[in-house]
C-alpha cells in the first residue's frame, strides 16, 4: 500500500508538470497554425472529474477511453494528451507495477503520432522514466553500469540508462523547433494550468518544451554528474549581454557536461528571442540564464559580473515594466547576503550596507510598479527585511546565587522588557504533562512569583542587519 501511494503521488505530480505555463500573448509570429476546438469535449471531461472526485478510477477510465478514441478520430492533439494522462493516473491508481505498462503506452503512442502531439509525448515521456527512475533508486543504482549492455526492459537498466533515455526524449521534444514556435500555448489550454507569472513570457510550445528540457537537463546531474562541469563554467563570457551570449562559441572539456547542454538550449531560446518584438519574454529567459549561470559559476568574480550583468539590462530595457523583475533580481541578491554580515566580525562589514539597499531596491519596485506581481513579491520581501526579530539564550542550568550568562540576538528592536519569574518544581513538571502551547505558557505565568523584572535598550541604528549582545544576569 505504501508503494502504490508513493506511485500517485508521483503521478500527480507529473500531471502538475505536463501542464504547460498559461502564459497568453499579442506578441505572435507572423501566422500561428491552427488547430480543433475543445469545446465539445467538456462535458465528457466534467464526467470524469466527477466520477475522480467519488473515488472511482475505474469508472472513470472508460470515459477517458471514450475520449481518447473520439479525439484520435477528428487528430485533436490536445484531447489526446490529456486522455493520455488521465489514463497514466487512473492505472497508477488501480493497477501495481504500473510505470512500464504506461510508458509503454506512451512510447507506442509516440510512434503513431505527428507533430505537435510527438514532440508533448517525447516530453512526457522524460517524465515517466525519471519518475520511474525516483521510484526505484535506491534498487537501480546498486546496478552495476556495464558498458556496451543493452535491454528493452527498464527493469534491467542502470542509472546511466535512465540518464540517456531522458535525455534522448528531451532532445526530441524539440524537434522542428521551428514549427513548434508558431504554436499557441492557447490551443492547449486543456493540459494548461494558468499560472501567476505575467502575460507574454512563455507564450509557445517552444518556449515550454524548451524551458521543460533545461530542467531534466539538471535534474540529470543529480543522475549522473559531470567532474568537469565546474571547470566549465569557470569563465567570464557566461554573463555576457544576451546578443553578444548568443553567439559565443564554448570551449567543451567533456561532451557530456550538463552546464554545455543547458547553456546551448539557452542560446537557441535567447536567438529566437532577439529576433522577436516580445522583450518581457526575451528579458525572462535571460535573467533565467544569469540566475543559472550565477548559481553553477566558480569564477571569482560571478558576484561582479552577475550585478553588471542586470544594470545592463536594466539600461537597455528601462522604458520596459517588465524591467522590475530585473530590480527585483538586485535586490533579491542585496538580501540574501544579509547574512553573512556579523557585527564583531570587521572582515564581513562589506556586507553591512546590503540590507538598506535590498531595502531601498524593493521599496522603489512597490512604489514604481505598484499594479505588478513582482511588486507582490517585493512587498513581502520588504516586510521581511523589516520585520523584528529577538531570540534569548541561557545556560540549561544555573548555580543559585552565581551571576549567569545570557545572549540576546535581535533586529529591528531598540528596547526589551524582561521578568524572570520563579516556580515550584513539583508545580512545573505537572503543569508540562498536562499542557502545551500557549495554554502552557499562561499556566506557568499565573502558576509562577516574580523573581525580577527590567527594561534595556539597545544600539538601534536601523541598519535591518541582525545584533547581539551578551551580558550577566544578577544571581537568583
Amino acid at each position: 500500500m505504501i508503494r502504490k501511494n508513493r506511485m500517485i503521488k508521483i503521478f500527480v505530480s507529473l500531471l502538475v508538470l505536463l501542464q504547460l505555463l498559461a502564459f497568453q500573448t499579442s506578441e505572435s509570429p507572423e501566422k500561428w497554425l491552427k488547430f480543433p476546438d475543445n469545446e465539445k469535449f467538456k462535458s465528457e471531461w466534467r464526467k470524469v472529474e466527477a466520477l475522480e472526485k467519488k473515488g472511482l478510477p475505474k469508472s472513470a477510465i472508460k470515459i477517458v477511453e471514450q475520449i481518447y478514441e473520439a479525439a484520435k478520430k477528428t487528430n485533436n492533439h490536445a484531447q489526446i494528451a490529456k486522455a493520455l494522462v488521465y489514463r497514466s493516473k487512473f492505472i497508477s491508481q488501480t493497477e501495481e507495477e504500473a510505470f512500464p505498462k504506461i510508458i509503454g503506452q506512451i512510447e507506442d503512442e509516440i510512434d503513431e503520432s505527428k507533430f505537435p502531439l510527438k514532440q508533448i509525448l517525447h516530453s512526457y515521456a522524460a517524465s515517466y522514466y525519471w519518475a520511474y527512475f525516483s521510484n526505484n533508486q535506491w534498487r537501480i543504482n546498486q546496478r552495476r553500469v556495464i558498458p556496451g549492455f543493452q535491454s528493452d526492459d527498464i527493469s534491467d537498466w542502470d542509472k546511466m540508462d535512465f540518464r540517456n533515455k531522458m535525455l534522448e526524449q528531451m532532445y526530441l521534444s524539440l524537434e522542428n523547433a521551428d514549427s513548434l514556435k508558431m504554436v499557441r500555448v492557447s490551443d492547449f489550454e486543456d493540459i494548461v494550468s494558468k499560472g501567476t507569472q505575467p502575460k507574454n513570457l512563455r507564450p509557445g510550445l517552444y518556449d515550454f518544451l524548451a524551458h521543460r528540457a533545461i530542467q531534466y537537463f539538471g535534474i540529470s546531474k543529480n543522475i549522473s554528474p559531470v567532474l568537469s562541469d565546474d571547470q566549465f563554467l569557470a569563465d567570464k563570457k557566461f554573463f555576457a549581454p544576451a546578443k553578444k551570449f548568443a553567439k559565443s562559441e564554448f570551449l567543451v572539456y567533456d561532451s557530456a557536461s550538463h552546464h554545455f547542454k543547458i547553456l546551448k538550449l539557452y542560446q537557441q531560446i535567447l536567438s529566437f528571442r532577439l529576433k522577436q518584438e516580445n522583450i518581457p519574454a526575451l528579458i525572462d529567459v535571460d535573467l533565467a540564464r544569469l540566475d543559472y549561470v550565477f548559481i553553477n559559476s566558480t569564477f571569482d568574480k560571478k558576484d561582479s559580473l552577475y550585478l553588471d550583468a542586470l544594470k545592463i539590462i536594466q539600461e537597455k530595457y528601462s522604458g520596459n515594466n517588465y524591467v522590475a523583475e530585473v530590480i527585483f533580481r538586485e535586490a533579491e541578491y542585496y538580501s540574501d547576503k544579509t547574512k553573512y554580515y556579523n557585527a564583531l566580525d570587521s572582515t564581513t562589514f562589506i556586507f553591512k550596507e546590503y540590507a538598506k539597499t535590498a531595502e531601498g531596491l524593493f521599496a522603489d519596485i512597490i512604489e514604481n510598479f505598484s499594479e505588478s506581481h513582482t511588486a507582490e513579491k517585493s512587498l513581502y520581501k520588504l516586510e521581511n527585511l523589516r520585520k523584528k526579530e529577538l531570540k534569548m539564550n541561557l545556560e540549561k542550568g544555573v548555580i543559585p546565587g552565581q551571576s549567569f550568562p545570557c545572549r540576546i540576538e535581535y533586529k529591528n528592536i531598540d528596547e526589551l522588557f524582561y521578568r524572570i519569574l520563579k516556580i515550584d518544581t513539583t508545580d512545573y513538571f505537572n503543569l508540562i504533562v498536562e499542557n502545551r502551547g500557549r495554554n502552557l505558557i499562561e499556566k506557568l505565568i499565573n502558576k509562577s512569583e516574580l523573581a525580577r523584572e527590567k527594561e534595556m535598550g539597545f544600539d538601534f541604528n536601523k541598519d535591518l542587519n541582525k545584533h547581539s549582545i551578551e551580558f550577566l544576569l544578577k544571581g537568583l
